[in-house]
């Protein structure tokens, strides 16, 4: 019998439960890899203030905006998932993460990009407070710690890919950098499609 087998029928068919919790680790891997690849708005940040006609100490609203509101709603979201269900609440906040990441890249002004960074982190506050319960309820015990390596090697990379992605972005793109944050639009609604 598999070592990480929770029944018989889990011995009978070890490869089929592996492949396929394997095959969910990466969706919602790639569900919470959208909330660090957000550090590639960073990259763009003069090209934001030079759009907007700001002066440089005013773009640090914009990572207040996001961060503040993610971190402060966390725990609220975790709670609404132990009640409703982990997958509805990450699911939601996918789908929030899209509406709110075409709303950056399309914001006409300064304060509405603010309002619409304040929304992102809502998306991000759902997503992050679910995925880690996701992953525990995917193993059994005996393999959990494997698979919240997986998951936390996967929001890592996210964090070091964000900036380079910014980055390419900004030089391809000369006009106005806002459209940045819809860098992980594709990202986000493959995950969000497929789960």
């Amino acid at each position: 019998m598999d070592p990480g087998a929770t029944s018989l029928n889990d011995a009978v068919l070890p490869a089929r439960t592996k492949l396929r919790d394997g095959f969910r680790l990466v969706l919602v891997g790639l569900g919470i890899s959208v909330v660090p690849l957000d550090t590639a708005v960073n990259i763009a940040f003069p090209d934001i203030t030079g759009s907007f006609g700001l002066p440089i100490a005013m773009i640090q609203w914009v990572v207040i905006c996001y961060v503040l509101t993610h971190a402060g709603l966390m725990l609220a979201f975790g709670r609404v998932g132990d009640m409703w269900s982990h997958g509805l609440v990450f699911r939601a906040g996918l789908g929030w993460s899209v509406a709110a990441f075409v709303l950056c890249a399309v914001a006409p002004s300064f304060g509405s990009l603010l309002f619409f960074r304040f929304l992102q982190g809502i998306g991000a506050g759902l997503i992050i407070s679910c995925a880690p319960a996701m992953v525990t309820s995917l193993y059994p015990e005996t393999r959990r710690s494997h698979a919240l390596g997986i998951f936390t090697l996967m929001f890592a990379l996210g964090s070091a890919v964000g900036p380079l992605i910014g980055g390419a972005l900004v030089a391809l793109c000369s006009e106005q950098m806002r459209f940045v944050t819809g860098q992980t639009i594709p990202v986000d609604g493959g995950a969000y499609t497929a789960l």
